[in-house]
């Protein structure tokens, strides 16, 4: 979409100010008018912008001849035009007032042209911020059904702007599990199916987070929406091969984009695993549970570096922490994880202990500071997995740790645990010779 910078039209320079004189522009210029023109032009206003109802009104009559003249690039730039607008609250009420979501459907059911359906989607999605749309919306079978039966579209574009009007409805729902809006849902027999059809193949990466995002939503909720909705079988693969299209050039670091599709995912995956719907049929040797190993690694790896970490924002230290409650849930169940993903959580244990003793005056002062809460975490699972996995497998990560890793993590056994894991820690450590 344009700014609405972009979208605005000059107001004619008139001496005297009429009906006319400004009902073809998007907004008026109240600093080009005398007081008494401000004064008539108030009456044009939508509400507490400086929009002109007329030019709305106008654009929505041109919009309702679509069928008898016709797709054209004016109307385009008209309903581009009010797409921005549609962001304002004030406008939004304005279009409800007008009949926009009749219009809309009409429009929907009449037109084929790829452009109008997105445009018209996308202003629809903008009202669904406002809660009395999807309140309005929600009874709309209609509507719905047409918005829902374009989900196996090929035009991602289109696809971004349905999958912004769910997520509008997964939140609704989430205040409200009682809504029509998740009956709705569940009665789209292919909502699920085409979803997880897109995660799986699409190489869109702004339609793989616009459904990651929609599914953690989901996910989230207290109701069973997530398996009513989605055969989670299905939809673990799937999900794997989303997080690596959106990650494939993510070596060294994350963008803030793919951070917030990483974090979705984690939330999904970790909802998944508290209700115990994640399933692997041979254990290490399962196709699923490796690429999900490959998937935790390349999200952690880049943290063994300080630059990346430190400092260390909420969004980091959430990832680490889900990540950590999966890994822990995978290897209290007997699933193996790689022993360089352990080494990576191991990599990270160390350079927040740097960073430890950096911030170290900030963190006597706050106890509760980042990075001594997330040290304190890792420290913790590091004691876990001591007393969980059997010798050979901690050799097989200690081999690849150097000495002053294994020191600090000796010093940390030491200090926090039991004799037996510390037995256990010593008898690994003088093994392997060092």
């Amino acid at each position: 979409m344009r700014e609405d910078n972009e979208a605005r039209e000059e107001v004619e320079d008139n001496s005297g100010v009429d009906d006319e004189s400004y009902e073809g522009s998007v907004v008026l210029e109240s600093h080009e008018f005398n007081e008494a023109e401000r004064d008539i032009m108030k009456g044009d206003t939508v509400g507490d912008t400086v929009y002109s109802s007329k030019w709305i009104i106008n654009t929505l009559i041109s919009l309702s001849k679509v069928y008898e003249k016709g797709w054209s690039s004016d109307l385009e730039d008209s309903l581009c035009m009010l797409w921005d607008m549609s962001g304002e609250k004030d406008v939004v009420k304005f279009l409800l007032e007008n009949d926009f979501l009749n219009m809309a459907e009409f429009v929907l059911k009449v037109s084929e042209e790829p452009r109008l359906i997105e445009i018209i989607i996308g202003i629809v999605g903008n009202m669904c911020c406002d809660s009395t749309v999807l309140e309005a919306l929600e009874n709309k079978r209609e509507l719905i059904s047409i918005v829902l039966g374009l989900l196996p579209s090929d035009d991602s574009q289109t696809l971004v702007q349905v999958l912004r009007i769910l997520q509008a409805a997964a939140w609704y729902i989430q205040r409200n599990l009682t809504s029509v809006w998740l009956t709705n849902l569940k009665e789209c027999e292919f909502l699920g199916e085409v979803l997880t059809f897109i995660l799986n193949s699409s190489i869109k990466d702004d339609l793989l987070m616009s459904v990651l995002y929609f599914l953690s939503t989901i996910s989230s909720m207290e109701s069973n929406a997530l398996t009513d909705l989605f055969n989670v079988d299905q939809l673990i693969p799937a999900l794997s091969e989303s997080i690596s299209q959106i990650m494939k050039i993510s070596d060294e670091h994350h963008t803030r984009t793919q951070m917030k599709s990483i974090e979705n995912w984690l939330i999904i995956l970790s909802e998944i695993t508290k209700r115990e719907l994640l399933k692997f049929e041979n254990g290490e040797n399962d196709e699923k549970f490796n690429k999900m190993n490959e998937i935790l690694f390349k999200i952690l790896r880049p943290y063994i570096h300080s630059y990346n970490l430190i400092p260390l924002d909420e969004q980091i230290s959430f990832c680490i922490h889900q990540s950590l409650d999966i890994m822990l849930m995978f290897q209290r169940n007997e699933f193996q994880i790689n022993s360089e993903l352990n080494w990576v959580i191991i990599q990270i244990m160390s350079v927040l202990s740097s960073a430890m003793d950096e911030y170290k005056s900030q963190i006597e002062e706050d106890p509760e500071n980042a990075i001594k809460e997330l040290s304190d975490y890792m420290q913790s699972y590091w004691l876990e997995i001591l007393a969980i996995l059997k010798r050979d497998d901690l050799s097989k990560i200690l081999r690849l740790c150097d000495k002053e890793i294994i020191k600090e993590l000796t010093i940390i056994t030491n200090a926090k645990t039991s004799n037996d894991k510390i037995d256990k820690l010593t008898e690994i450590v003088s093994s392997l010779s060092l």
